[in-house]
């Protein structure tokens, strides 16, 4: 439960954060006209890296993730230690 506490907490902070991030962004672009042909042109190329993201580098990860996991003796192990 304290896992998912955590979790819950640290993208909690995370989302805050880029939610802020957005409205300072969108404050400055309502000052300043000229800043919102650039946001609008990288809206494309954030989209693009994104599904590059998902196609390309999520595969590579899993497997890394999978090749570092500890055996399952290992894991019961760890279990049986904690209590």
């Amino acid at each position: 439960m304290a896992d998912v506490r955590r979790l819950i907490v640290q993208e909690g902070i995370q989302a805050a954060t880029a939610a802020l991030l957005l409205v300072v962004a969108i404050v400055l672009m309502a000052t300043t006209r000229c800043l919102w042909p650039g946001f609008l042109a990288t809206i494309p190329l954030y989209a693009g890296m994104m599904r590059y993201s998902q196609r390309r580098l999520r595969p590579v990860f899993a497997a890394m993730e999978e090749a570092m996991a500890l055996p399952i003796a290992s894991d019961r192990l760890l279990k049986a230690w904690r209590r």
